[in-house]
């Protein structure tokens, strides 16, 4: 029977899936929950060695004979300190090592409770990779049981990747250690490895039901030639972000999810995704209920299970047109439901918007047929998807980690080395938060700023729940009375404003054709927004 730590038996799976079998086990306590899974299967070949200097040498040597990875398995405290040395040996003789150290729970740590000490991160430079993993406290613990699956197969499968270096593996073990009531069967373990770049083809080549999500992007690829082929072969998903010049539906999945029902009977075979973040919510709770392989493909090892489905991750310095380019290639899936879904997706409504930030996005949108458009992150860079871009238009944003910081910034320090016209769109606090930006000598005239003030953070104001404490309501939507006006005079941009459709009809085109650079202030009311976005939901499903 296996350990009933959710954690420890996690890895000893996970450990089998992957192919692990050498294991040294070095004698100790807060190690017993490791041990008996280990030593109680008969998949493992362990060995006891009982100085943790000598176990992580002899499983270099180990290592080396076999050229797989083997695990030394210690207590905590100055147990692991003990392999540092081995460890070091390994890291410049590029041996598989994997170390898996128990701990104490990390309540304990530097209160003098004996044996303990900082275990992770220890070994720092010497090491390819080291985790910890969570402790779980019961099968219902579903975010912290995917989480321990999702660094444990990543550390696993990087470990068996050349270049060989050592890994670490802190599991932290709280009393008490004599619970092993489990079977394999309970516990909760999803298996993913990194497979090469063909098999990853021919494994798509043998479905039918595909996903394609192309995330975020900085440079604008043309797949016009590929365009048919491709979208027989997928359902496609790009937003904005992603750049993707020549595709018939953009982010539109993203409304048809508004009604799930739509989707009731699809389930994808494989999910494929390339590039880099995408923005909608509700495409990632979607597929987090998808049960089907999701393919990753990228330049780098780290495995991001956004899907919590990840199967293989498929590292390739293959470009992105390269490999849609290869996807165009396989075989076409003639599937029923794959075609009503593609149907749904070309049936979007082009709704006609009253005064609102979506009103004047898609104003914008439909106007601008050439450069750069700049969408600050928040309310901004979501609404955006309900509209197409032009041809020759390109989409820059700040999603790779910032919140509401840097959008202006980024932006004019894009702008300054380029020759197209830069159109910023940003909410007021994007806007007034980075409002230094403007402070400088580097804007060219190519620079339109559109800003949307509704005097807070209306994506804040849309929260379920928010009116339950409007202690708080203030102080996260962030209320202001804060105006643009003086800040364009004190730093040289000619100002418009407009309250309404008619006051935006007369200024929006103005505004687009001045020579200089310019800022257009949309004042918007926060409820009459969030109603219009509400009932365009309401159309659209």
């Amino acid at each position: 029977m296996l350990s009933n730590k959710l954690s420890v038996s996690i890895l000893t799976i996970l450990l089998k899936k992957h192919g692990i079998k050498d294991i040294i086990i070095c004698p100790g306590s807060r190690n017993i929950p490791l041990v008996n899974n280990f030593t109680g299967d008969s998949f493992f070949n362990c060995k006891s060695i009982t100085d943790e200097r000598s176990a992580a040498f002899f499983a270099c040597g180990l290592a080396l004979k076999n050229k797989a990875p083997v695990v030394v398995c210690c207590t905590s405290g100055s147990a692991v300190l003990n392999m540092h040395s081995a460890i070091s040996e390994a890291y410049y003789q590029k041996i598989p090592l994997i170390v898996i150290s128990a701990d104490r729970a990390k309540a304990w740590i530097d209160q003098l409770d004996g044996q303990t000490l900082p275990q992770h991160p220890i070994f720092n430079n010497l090491v390819k990779s080291q985790i910890e993993l969570p402790q779980i406290s019961n099968a219902q613990d579903k975010e912290n049981i995917w989480h321990c699956n999702r660094i444990v197969n990543e550390c696993l499968a990087f470990a068996k990747l050349e270049p060989f270096a050592p890994v670490h593996i802190n599991v932290p073990i709280s009393d008490p250690f004599f619970s092993f009531e489990l079977k394999e069967q309970d516990i909760p373990t999803n298996f993913f490895d990194y497979i090469s770049y063909d098999n990853a083809l021919n494994f798509i080549q043998n479905t039918k039901r595909r996903l394609l999500i192309i995330g975020q992007n900085q440079y604008p690829i043309d797949v016009t030639q590929l365009k048919n082929k491709l979208e027989a072969n997928f359902v496609i998903f790009n937003e904005h972000i992603a750049n993707i010049k020549g595709l018939s539906c953009n982010g539109v999945l993203d409304l048809i999810l508004l009604n799930e029902s739509k989707l009731a009977n699809l389930n994808f075979d494989v999910i494929v995704s390339l590039g880099g973040h995408i923005i909608s919510k509700r495409l990632k709770l979607f597929l987090r209920k998808q049960n089907c392989p999701h393919i990753q493909i990228s330049l780098d090892h780290k495995c991001a299970d956004t899907f919590m489905n990840l199967r293989y991750k498929v590292n390739t310095d293959k470009s992105l047109n390269t490999i849609l380019t290869d996807l165009a290639a396989i075989n076409t899936a003639n599937d029923t439901d794959l075609s009503n879904i593609k149907t749904q997706m070309s049936n979007y409504i082009n709704y006609d918007f009253n005064y609102s930030h979506m009103y004047v996005l898609k104003h914008l949108f439909e106007t601008v047929d050439k450069g750069v458009i700049h969408l600050a992150n928040s309310s901004t860079v979501r609404y955006a998807e309900f509209f197409s871009t032009k041809e020759n238009v390109t989409i820059q944003s700040n999603r790779g980690v910032n919140g509401i910081d840097g959008s202006i910034s980024t932006a004019l320090g894009y702008a300054c080395d380029n020759s197209n016209m830069n159109y910023i769109v940003t909410g007021d606090l994007s806007f007034f938060y980075d409002m230094s930006a403007l402070w400088q000598e580097n804007i060219k005239n190519n620079v339109k700023i559109i800003l949307i003030n509704n005097q807070g953070g209306e994506i804040f104001y849309a929260i379920k729940g928010l009116s339950l404490s409007d202690n708080a309501k203030h102080f996260v939507i962030a209320d202001h009375k804060t105006k643009a006006c003086n800040l364009c005079q004190c730093f040289d941009f000619n100002y418009y404003h407009c309250h309404d459709n008619l006051s935006f009809e007369q200024n929006f085109s103005n505004f687009i054709q001045d020579p200089h650079k310019a800022l257009l202030e949309c004042f918007i009311d926060k409820d009459q927004d969030i109603l219009i976005l509400k009932e365009f939901f309401a159309a659209i499903s």
